[in-house]
């Protein structure tokens, strides 16, 4: 039995969408070319195939002349799945798995149909399928992968490691492929949960190789296939002396850990806006709203361009339309959703979200929501039966939300392209308990993803309504403080949703610029404040239970 190595690149689009660096020089040396020198290193592979679409063979051939790689050509188009799982994928970037939809690093520019096909020709038992920007992949962990692939036979079909994405492979058996591609699913979708197929979850099988748990633990993503991953990548490289050897995928980790909690990016990966703070759930006893909040807003068209204009600086920001009110009341919601698909200067936001409690919307809202190409939206629900739902919102309007999420559907259905991914939320107390499991197992059979999410006390200053304590035992840093923050409907930026009502402002826009704001004083503080464990310190941080989210 063998294993072949299968690169699955494209010169124009990366895996999540972004404009493909494939080509761009990293260090002195293409990109492309680093990825398939690092596994040709790898001993375990019969040979190494280059996969390519038939318009884009010449210049593949030109840019790995001279390396022992076989170049591929096909005419397949893409999987009719990708849209979502990239929509998915732009929420976990740094994680192997973890966004909405179930989607992981398994779905990424990926053509089950194609390797596996492939893999039958060349009469391998299975296909090792890295990716084409992973230019610091670990080629002694795959060996070591691949080994224990074969080592089991036909008993493992297929073998993955819980690693940041681009330093490992995944190795999948030929036929796995071939039925995947027949069946148009998400290569992800078999570690995810199913209603009506439940199986114990492939991380604690055979399937999941293990690797330490410092790998593990370990956010962060090693491809070159947007802005910011490759700045991290050129400055791992240039601290390793402008080259990859002596990079094993602990060495990495051991990196990316240290630096983790130095001085942030120039601007935050994702940023939610908070339109307005009107809501017809104002009465809410789960979330913020009403008096709670306070009345700000709307939120100017003016404010929400220039936020969006500094973004544009990065191909991975992330925009979430919510905050404590309901976008969709906004007054012009629909020129906020345009402004973000087209931006300023014609560049668009990378990822959308919309945070909605869905009774707003109708058949026309769905579809201007699908058409602009909102890649999430959020379903404050919260309940199966009109009982419960008046129980924690204090209004009969459970017809209503469930009506406008039906919309949704509809359009989605109709935009043919299984976008926006829906995910249906419920906050877990003691009201909502008894109608959590039919709630999780409904909307997961209906809409394929589902999210309960813990009560959140606003950092103590609402009472404790939580079923069960989820922050871990010992504290560490909030990653929020370097990656996301909030921009209150009335301009001021606040550490992150804990201070609802803006007691605690960073700054101000537009007095200050949104970079000026993340790079400013205050938050700078409250970060050497979370790196030398001085909580107390820290305001409302000190009574914070939410510190561990992503």
């Amino acid at each position: 039995m063998s294993v072949i190595g299968v690169i699955e690149a494209d010169f124009e689009l990366s895996g999540i969408g972004t404009r493909s660096r494939l080509a761009d020089d990293l260090c002195g040396e293409a990109v492309l070319r680093r990825t398939i020198q690092r596994a040709l290193r790898a001993e375990q592979l019969k040979s190494l195939h280059l996969v390519v679409h038939a318009s884009q063979g010449k210049p593949a051939k030109d840019l790995v002349d001279g390396l022992p790689v076989i170049v591929e050509t096909h005419d397949q188009p893409p999987p009719a799945w990708r849209d979502a799982a990239v929509a998915g994928r732009k929420w976990a970037l740094d994680g192997w798995r973890g966004g909405p939809g179930g989607a992981c690093a398994l779905d990424e520019g990926f053509h089950p149909a194609v390797a596996g096909a492939l893999a039958r020709r060349e009469g391998a038992a299975g296909a090792a399928c890295i990716s084409p920007a992973a230019v610091v992949l670990d080629p002694l962990l795959l060996d070591r992968m691949v080994a224990h692939f074969l080592a089991a036979g036909e008993r493992l079909r297929i073998t993955f490691a819980q690693a940041p994405p681009g330093l490992v492979a995944t190795v999948w058996d030929t036929e796995v492929l071939i039925e995947l591609g027949a069946a148009g699913h998400t290569p992800g979708r078999l570690l995810n949960y199913q209603p009506d197929d439940p199986v114990h979850d492939l991380v604690v099988s055979d399937c999941g190789y293990k690797v330490p748990a410092e790998v593990t633990h370990t956010a962060g993503r090693f491809l070159a296939d947007n802005r910011r991953s490759a700045e991290t990548l050129a400055q791992l490289l240039s601290d390793a002396g402008g080259g990859a050897n002596g990079l094993d995928v602990e060495t990495v980790c051991r990196w990316q850990r240290e630096r983790s909690l130095s001085q942030p990016r120039a601007l935050p990966r994702e940023v939610e806006l908070e339109l307005t703070t009107e809501d017809q759930l104002s009465g809410s006893s789960l979330r913020p709203r009403g008096n709670l909040a306070g009345q700000r807003g709307p939120m100017s068209l003016e404010m929400v361009e220039a936020v969006l204009a500094e973004l544009a600086a990065y191909d991975d920001s992330l925009v979430v339309l919510g905050g404590f009110g309901e976008p969709l009341l906004h007054p012009a919601f629909d020129r906020v959703l345009q402004a973000c698909r087209s931006g300023a200067g014609g560049a668009a936001v990378f990822g959308i979200a919309v945070r909605t409690n869905a009774i707003a919307l109708n058949a026309d809202v769905a579809a201007r929501i699908v058409n602009a190409g909102v890649d999430v939206v959020s379903l404050l629900v919260d309940a199966t039966t009109p009982e419960t739902y008046r129980a924690v919102h204090g209004v009969d309007m459970f017809a209503q939300a469930v009506a406008g999420i039906e919309a949704l559907v509809s359009a989605r259905q109709q935009g043919g392209r299984g976008l926006p991914v829906l995910v249906p939320e419920m906050v877990k107390v003691a009201e909502t308990m008894g109608d959590m499991e039919t709630f999780f197992d409904d909307w997961m059979r209906r809409v394929g993803w589902v999210n309960i999410e813990p009560f959140n006390d606003g950092a103590g200053r609402r009472e404790d309504r939580a079923v069960m304590r989820m922050a871990p035992p010992s504290r560490w840093a909030c990653g929020r403080l370097w990656s996301r923050c909030l921009v209150l409907a009335d301009g001021r930026m606040v550490r992150c949703d804990q201070d609802y009502t803006g007691a605690e402002p960073v700054g101000t826009l537009p007095q200050n610029s949104l970079g000026e704001l993340w790079r400013g004083p205050r938050l700078e503080e409250l970060r050497a404040l979370h790196r030398s464990s001085r909580w107390n310190d820290a305001g409302m941080c000190a009574s914070c239970q939410h510190w561990h989210r992503p």
